[in-house]
């Protein structure tokens, strides 16, 4: 296989999208709309069409051995490979000759990727068998079949339909569900769903005593956007996004029918020793007749033609086993011209970054957060642009409250990002998510999965899209995603107070339910409008037509412009979104406090400007209240105190009245740049958490600060990191058994200085005992020779030089080391590493060779990791032949 990344190109030849290139559609007259939308009805319906699913290209001459033995040697020597291009953000472009690019894998802002390679952005996708990424780590929870842009572009730019290659019909209708939540929004709103009656708006989103007249009509305000100008009927999903599904091979009864001669290119194979997959080796009879296949044709296909079935094509097989894809590159003649082999998982791109942020930082470590405070009131933008700007990344911002970070809308790898910026993410606390497009709710569902039990704050009916949309996606139940984090409803009409701030919130107008806010503190204050639709003679002309109230009609034009310090406001394509011309017209005041975001740039010497994106240009707003008045009790000491030691293993665990004697022993100190916060003799039996600041490790005796942080043995600790005994800190390199904690001090490196807590050895080790699971962790490494791990059953079975080999690994037994030798086990926190381990059973069981460990299809009842010797894992992936596909050796983790 042959790859490619992407061509040198300057952002100056970047092609840039501009409003006209997509809102053309809409200034259609209504005679051209009609055409456009029956032409493209005509290109969706052959496309759906698949009973008639030709048989492949070059198929057997005859069954006999010796022409499947020629066959086969053809396919290796005369096809070639077709060049594939991997994009930066993961997944892989296939160019075919038949109906252009093919894409492997949809991840967020993908079609990003294709603008800044100078390639035209892909009609068809693959999507994956999985869905979103299961890697531990920055990855963890990446969206591998994003394909809400690439749908919008496709229709509003390209005129055509979006084209998604899936596994099967359940797949087909768990994508069309998600599509459906976040192209027209909830259920409720446009159709009646059992006995349940379409409903106006949903009662619990608003405060009791709310005025009625203000409420948003759904109803009528979606279906408004669902009907685009010069349209007299509402556009359908089949519009924007048709599905080709795989047909198993016993459905395309290849082996029953009639083939002719093979036909296969005559060209010479380049790189043919390249093998990137296990599907490499297969041979063409094995794909053939053993592969699901689909079939795609060139969007101007004539299926009135003799020979449609047969016309150029691309032939798309799943391997068995899920273990990869090949695609059939062929011509108008029935031959195969090109062939491309592709993995059956998408490589998610760990070191991805918010556009604009530092991805590639000095020596490849990250900078230090040593001058960056947050504040007790700003904000950090993440991005300002939009899903169609190449050079920019989403809108998405991180509201800092007390010194610690809600995100709002976070873009994709945004956690990633802040702490490539040198802020530990563990600073985050809440998302606001203000509604369910991609380019909004992508990086929250990232964000709930690491773990880190954030808030999620919307309100219940945003907050239901969103499971039900990535429930849908990802294939986890409801209940488990409810699981991962913590959820406070958005009561339209009710104040909300969260971390000293309080919160007001109101529905925007946009083609999905959306909520715009108002956020105080201190005397100062900020405005979020959201995605709206700001016109104020075009809604006017809505509440002319009854689709809204003229109250509702005031409350959205007051809301963009009302008096506070700081307004964030969107703009971008009609009819969703504000037009810029509009904000053009406001007061010079209005625009001095307002600040753009939602577009890749505004007209010069408008008056208006970008929010500037990045750490550095932090808007900050100093209180002008008294600080104590505010100082309220979700912001107290006892809070940061608890949230803090919320990370450290066991803390949460532990019964009320223990966690109180906690807070009673905790000891809160602060340093000045360049003062010893935990010094060398302390390090083993002091539990340190940094609560604001960066520390590093300094020899003892030095009195140097200057020139540290770039070395690859260099440790540093960010606000929400801790030090302490191996027991409550697994990261050896941050614990006080680590062989620099025996000659190194732990500094305060901030310009601002260092905030920390302490808790003795003494009181620590008191309080944890009354947590169950530190009794477990404590008898899973106690030295009992009556209690231990190893056993003797099953060693005399073996030959002498494989059992010593068994009881050696048992004597240096230890858990922590090998959940370190797992690539993923290792990537947990260590709060789920440490409650991880309790979970083991004391005991390690010999296995003998060749006996069954786990077998195919039989249910998972309990997991094992190996500690010494390989396991061999075996498949039946080609007829009855038995394969070898894998082999794991220590560290491994398994289900029996």
């Amino acid at each position: 296989m042959e790859s490619s990344e992407y061509p040198d190109i300057s952002n100056d030849e970047v092609p840039d999208i501009h409003e006209n290139d997509y809102v053309q559609l809409n200034e259609k007259s209504t005679t051209e709309r009609k055409s456009i939308l029956k032409n493209l009805r005509q290109i969706q319906s052959f496309k759906l069409s698949e009973d008639d699913v030709p048989a492949p290209a070059t198929p057997f001459p005859t069954m006999s051995e010796h022409n499947m033995k020629q066959l086969n040697e053809s396919y290796i020597t005369n096809v070639p490979e077709i060049k594939q291009m991997n994009l930066h953000r993961g997944g892989t472009v296939v160019k075919t000759d038949a109906v252009g690019s093919v894409q492997f894998g949809v991840p967020p802002e993908t079609i990003k990727d294709s603008m800044l390679a100078g390639i035209e952005v892909p009609e068809f996708y693959i999507i994956p068998m999985e869905r979103f990424s299961r890697e531990l780590g920055d990855s963890l929870g990446i969206n591998f079949a994003e394909f809400e842009f690439p749908a919008y572009f496709n229709y509003f730019v390209k005129r055509r339909s979006c084209v998604l290659i899936v596994d099967d019909a359940e797949a087909e209708k768990s994508l069309r569900r998600v599509f459906e939540e976040t192209l027209w929004g909830p259920e409720m709103f446009r159709k009646d769903v059992g006995r349940k009656k379409i409903k106006k708006y949903n009662k619990d989103d608003f405060d009791e005593d709310y005025d009625p007249v203000n409420i948003p009509d759904f109803y009528n305000e979606l279906k408004y956007f669902r009907t685009l100008p010069g349209a007299d009927e509402e556009f359908k999903l089949e519009e924007l996004l048709q599905f080709v599904k795989f047909k198993g091979n016993k459905e395309n009864e290849v082996k029953d029918r009639p083939f002719g001669k093979p036909d296969i290119c005559d060209n010479d194979v380049e790189n043919k020793e390249q093998n990137v997959t296990d599907c490499d080796d297969l041979l063409y009879s094995d794909i053939i007749a053993l592969s699901d296949m689909c079939v795609l044709y060139p969007k101007d296909a004539n299926r009135d033609s003799d020979n449609y079935l047969l016309r150029e094509r691309v032939e798309i097989f799943k391997v068995p086993g899920n273990t990869g894809y090949i695609i059939h590159d062929i011509d108008e003649d029935n031959i195969i011209v090109g062939k491309a082999v592709l993995g059956g998982f998408v490589d998610a791109k760990v070191t991805k970054t918010v556009t604009g942020f530092n991805s590639t930082p000095k020596n490849g470590l990250p900078p230090l957060a040593t001058n960056f405070k947050p504040p007790i009131f700003g904000l950090t933008v993440l991005g300002n642009s939009h899903g169609f700007d190449a050079k920019g990344s989403t809108s998405g911002y991180v509201l800092w409250v007390n010194g610690r970070g809600i995100m709002i809308d976070p873009p994709p790898y945004s956690s990633s990002t802040l702490l490539r910026e040198g802020i530990n993410p563990s600073l985050i606390i809440g998302i606001i998510l203000t509604h369910c497009h991609a380019d909004h709710d992508a990086g929250a569902f990232m964000k709930i999965l690491t773990g880190s039990q954030v808030v999620i704050i919307s309100t219940p009916t945003i907050y239901n899209s969103f499971i039900t949309k990535y429930s849908a996606l990802s294939k986890l139940p409801p209940a488990l995603l409810h699981f991962s984090h913590r959820r406070i409803d958005a009561i339209i009409g009710q104040p909300m107070r969260f971390h000293g701030a309080i919160f007001h919130f109101c529905y925007a107008l946009h083609s999905i339910p959306c909520i715009c806010f108002r956020v105080e503190m201190g005397g100062r204050s900020m405005v979020f409008t959201g995605d709206t639709l700001y016109d104020p003679p075009l809604l006017e002309k809505l509440a002319k037509d009854g689709i809204m109230s003229k109250e509702r009609v005031k409350r959205l034009c007051n809301w963009s412009t009302q008096p506070c310090d700081i307004i964030l406001h969107e703009a971008g394509v009609p009819p969703i979104h504000t037009p810029i011309n509009i904000l053009k017209e406001l007061d010079d005041e209005i625009k001095q406090r307002m600040y753009i975001v939602h577009t890749a740039s505004v007209p010069e010497g408008c008056g208006l400007k970008l929010a500037p994106p990045g750490t550095a240009a932090t808007l900050q707003l100093d209180p002008i209240v008294k600080y104590e008045q505010n100082y309220l009790t979700a912001s107290c000491d006892a809070w940061f105190q608890l949230n803090l030691l919320s990370n450290v293993p066991f803390v949460t665990d532990l019964p009320y009245n223990s966690t109180m004697d906690l807070l009673e022993v905790v000891r809160v100190d602060f340093f000045e740049k360049g003062a010893i916060v935990v010094p060398q003799s302390c390090r083993k039996d002091l539990l340190c958490v940094i609560w604001e600041g960066t520390c590093y490790e300094r020899p003892v005796g030095s009195n140097t600060i200057e020139g540290c942080g770039y070395d690859d043995d260099d440790v540093f600790w960010s606000a929400g990191d801790w030090s302490g005994p191996s027991t409550l800190q697994p990261e050896k390199k941050f614990s006080g058994e680590s062989e620099r904690a025996r000659t190194h001090d732990i500094v305060a490196l901030s310009s601002f200085g260092v905030k920390a807590i302490f808790v003795e050895k003494v009181h620590y080790k008191r309080i944890l005992k009354k947590s169950i699971l530190y009794r477990k962790f404590l008898h899973l490494y106690s030295r009992d020779d009556d209690d231990d791990w190893s056993t003797s059953d099953g060693l005399s079975n073996l030959d002498k030089t494989q059992a010593e080999i068994h009881e050696k690994a048992m004597r240096e037994f230890n858990l922590m080391d090998l959940l370190s030798k797992n690539t993923s086990l290792r990537n947990l926190k260590p709060f789920y590493r440490r409650h991880l381990e309790c979970l083991a059973e004391k005991r390690l069981a010999v296995k003998m060779p060749g006996e069954l460990l786990w077998g195919v299809n039989k249910s998972v009842e309990s997991a094992f990791l190996i500690v010494s010797g390989e396991v061999l894992y075996k498949t039946y992936t080609l007829g009855s032949e038995k394969r070898e596909v894998e082999r794991s050796a220590r560290g491994s983790l398994r289900g029996s």
